[in-house]
């Protein structure tokens, strides 16, 4: 198959895509056919073979992809919610489970074959770093709080919310990895410093979500997030991510703190909360050094916070 043909095929499938989901947002509830159309169309599109692509041709169609991508996951989750209100069967909830874990696995896999393929930088894929922020973000936070959305139907699909808490893990590692060794941000230019700000606020907030699920989880993210700050930090010195990460660390701490003395408090609980108290002053002293020279520093916070711990 030759350059102009393999070009085709990708457009075709993309752009099929690109129209499902232009439908689909005309209203606000998506009908069954629509939403299996495109969850069906944006899975063949991931399995596509991208080396016989043409490089010009990939940015352009990875962001339709990841736009859709990014609808399917959010649909997935709005009908799992919806169904749970519902009390319809268990079954219902497995099909679009299995769907979400099934996006999560093939875009994780197609990430990872970009990056073996072409280079990825924030001037051609600047939805990149966002989007798929934003994916991994509402999963963690679906997952967070499941045992509130499925309430009787906990128990019985306790195992494929493991796996969707699981393939949005190996997402969230692949990401991360791109981000920090992969993509690359032309930080003289404001819109890719604004994307980059906005990715790194996303992913602020997605480390505090993770550490209710997982303490791991917590630590990788928690890792990479401090070393891409370190990597882009005469960037960010007078961003607002010095004081944002700052606040959101000292408000970790404390509700750590306040939760491992909790009157009547599970063993285990007692010691995650101090174990998760203790990382999180490692992460918010080293973010102090990173952005020792930052304009926004929130002392306040930290002193504040040290006090509320002596009392």
């Amino acid at each position: 198959m030759d350059n102009s043909q393999s070009t085709d095929v990708f457009s075709d499938l993309t752009l099929t895509n690109q129209s499902c989901t232009i439908t689909a947002s005309a209203s606000n509830a998506m009908d069954m056919d629509t939403y299996e159309a495109l969850i069906n169309r944006t899975k063949a599109s991931l399995c596509n073979d991208i080396s016989a692509f043409f490089n010009t041709s990939l940015p352009d169609n990875f962001t339709l992809l990841l736009k859709d991508c990014h609808y399917c996951i959010s649909q997935a989750l709005k009908l799992l919610v919806e169904i749970s209100e519902s009390h319809s069967s268990t079954q219902k909830l497995l099909h679009y489970i299995e769907d979400a874990v099934n996006i999560l696995n093939l875009l994780c896999s197609f990430i990872k074959r970009i990056i073996e393929n072409f280079a990825m930088s924030c001037s051609t894929m600047k939805t990149f770093p966002t989007t798929t922020g934003q994916i991994i973000m509402d999963i963690f936070i679906h997952c967070r709080n499941s045992e509130t959305i499925y309430s009787i139907h906990l128990t019985s699909i306790q195992q494929e919310l493991k796996d969707l808490f699981r393939s949005c893990h190996e997402l969230q590692l692949t990401y991360l990895m791109v981000l920090e060794k992969h993509f690359i941000f032309d930080l003289t230019q404001k819109e890719e410093l604004d994307i980059l700000v906005k990715a790194l606020n996303i992913n602020l907030h997605i480390g505090e979500v993770v550490q209710t699920l997982d303490v791991k989880t917590l630590a990788e993210q928690w890792k990479a997030y401090t070393m891409i700050c370190e990597k882009y930090a005469s960037h960010l010195v007078d961003t607002n991510i010095c004081c944002e990460c700052i606040k959101l660390l000292c408000s970790m701490v404390l509700n750590n703190m306040n939760t491992s003395l909790e009157v009547e408090q599970e063993e285990k609980l007692i010691v995650r909360s101090m174990k998760v108290a203790y990382f999180t002053i490692k992460i918010l002293m080293r973010i102090c050094n990173i952005f020792e020279q930052s304009s926004t520093k929130q002392y306040k916070c930290i002193v504040d916070m040290l006090i509320n711990v002596y009392l």
